[in-house]
């Protein structure tokens, strides 16, 4: 048995770890895109959420609104529910765009 060379080293094929070492240094070199590109994902991924949450937020309160329509026959909360969750949705999506 041999005791001098590394666990899973194969001294038949000394090429393999130099091919891999060389792999590596490719590798790391990328890595710095790779993680701004991962950061950018998450970052996206982060803000879906967050717009997710806004137009479920915003339908739901639709829905409440349009049920006080319908019981008390007033159209101001209805219409400004409306106005108020488009003009807010706008606003924040430009805001995630400039961000991204």
């Amino acid at each position: 048995m041999r005791e001098n060379g590394k666990p899973g080293q194969d001294s038949a094929h000394p090429h393999v770890m130099r091919n891999t070492s060389s792999e590596e240094l490719g590798n790391l070199l990328e890595e710095p895109e790779q993680r701004r590109q991962a950061s950018h994902d998450a970052c996206v991924l982060q803000h879906e959420k967050i717009r997710l949450v806004m137009l479920c937020s915003a339908l739901l309160l639709l829905i409440t609104c349009l049920v006080f329509f319908l019981f008390t026959n007033i159209f101001l909360p209805l219409f400004g529910a409306v106005v108020i969750t488009y003009l807010l949705y706008k606003r924040v999506d430009a805001y995630f765009n400039k961000i991204e």
